[in-house]
C-alpha cells in the first residue's frame, strides 16, 4: 500500500526543475502533490473506461458468435427447439456484468489523498519523534497439517460455488453447452473485474473494512477468479485471431507471391 506514496513523488520529481525549493515550503510541496495525485487518479480513470469499453464490446462480439457457431447450431439441429431465455442471457449477461463491476470501480476520495500526502511528507522532512517503519509481513510456515485444511476448505468452497451454479442454471432450463459457455465467461469476467479493480486498489493506502458478508464473498469468489486465471493464462497462448488471419490471408498471399 505504500507504493503509491513514491510513485507519486517520482511523477513530481520528474516533472519538477527545481525540487530542493518547493521542498523548503511543506505547504507548496502539499499543494504540488495533491495536484500530482489528481493527475494520478485521472490517468487511471481514463485507464479504467478504455479498458472496460473494450473489453466489454470484445466479450459481447464474441459471445455473439459463439451463439451464433455454437449455441444456435446445438439447439436448433440437435435438440430441435431454440432455447431463447439461454441464448439472450448468455449474450448480454456477461459484458452487462462486466459493465458494473466497471461502473463500481471509483478512483479514492479526499481521506485517501489527505493521508497520501502525510505520507510523503514523513518521507521527506525531518522532525522530532519521527519514525517511518514500514514492516513486511512475512509469510507464515503452514505444516502438513493446516495445508490439507486449506486444500480441503478450497475443495468445499469449489463444489457450493460450480455445484451451485449449475443447479442455478439447469433450473432455468440450460443445456451441457449452455452451462459450459455460462460458467467459462463467468471466470473470465471475474478474473478481468479484480485486474480492474486492482487498478484503482493501487493508489490505496487507507485499510480495508473487512465483515463477516465480505469474508464470506470473497471466500466463495475464490475458485470463479482462479479458473478464470488459469483459463485467462493459458487462453493467451492460444490466438484465434492470429491463426484465422494466417490462413486465411496470409498463407493464400504468399502462395501468390510465390
Amino acid at each position: 500500500k505504500i507504493n503509491i506514496l513514491f510513485v507519486v513523488l517520482n511523477d513530481w520529481l520528474k516533472k519538477s526543475d527545481d525540487p530542493m525549493v518547493t521542498l523548503q515550503s511543506p505547504n507548496q510541496l502539499i499543494e504540488i502533490i495533491e495536484e500530482t495525485i489528481n493527475q494520478r487518479y485521472k490517468q487511471v480513470k481514463v485507464k479504467l473506461r478504455r479498458t472496460s469499453l473494450r473489453s466489454i464490446i470484445y466479450l459481447f462480439i464474441t459471445k455473439m458468435l459463439l451463439a451464433i457457431i455454437l449455441e444456435f447450431p446445438y439447439d436448433y439441429f440437435i435438440l430441435g427447439h431454440l432455447n431463447y431465455v439461454q441464448l439472450a442471457i448468455n449474450v448480454v449477461f456477461h459484458p452487462l456484468l462486466l459493465f458494473v463491476i466497471a461502473l463500481a470501480v471509483h478512483v479514492p476520495a479526499k481521506e485517501n489523498t489527505q493521508k497520501i500526502i502525510e505520507g510523503i511528507k514523513d518521507l521527506v522532512y525531518q522532525y522530532e519523534g519521527k519514525e517511518v517503519v514500514y514492516r513486511i509481513r512475512p509469510n507464515i510456515a503452514r505444516g502438513r497439517f493446516l495445508n490439507v485444511v486449506f486444500r480441503l476448505l478450497y475443495l468445499v468452497a469449489f463444489l457450493v460455488t460450480f455445484g451451485g451454479l449449475v443447479l442455478v442454471l439447469t433450473a432455468f432450463g440450460f443445456n451441457w453447452l449452455g452451462v459450459l459457455l455460462f460458467t467459462v465467461f463467468l471466470t473470465l469476467v471475474s478474473f478481468f473485474g479484480l485486474r480492474v479493480r486492482q487498478l484503482a486498489k493501487d493508489l490505496v493506502v487507507l485499510d480495508r473494512r473487512d465483515n463477516l458478508l465480505s469474508v464470506m464473498i470473497d471466500f466463495f469468489a475464490i475458485p470463479i477468479v482462479r479458473a478464470g486465471r488459469w483459463l485467462s493464462v493459458n487462453f493467451s497462448k492460444i490466438n484465434v485471431f492470429v491463426f484465422v488471419l494466417d490462413i486465411i490471408i496470409e498463407a493464400p498471399f504468399k502462395l501468390i507471391i510465390d
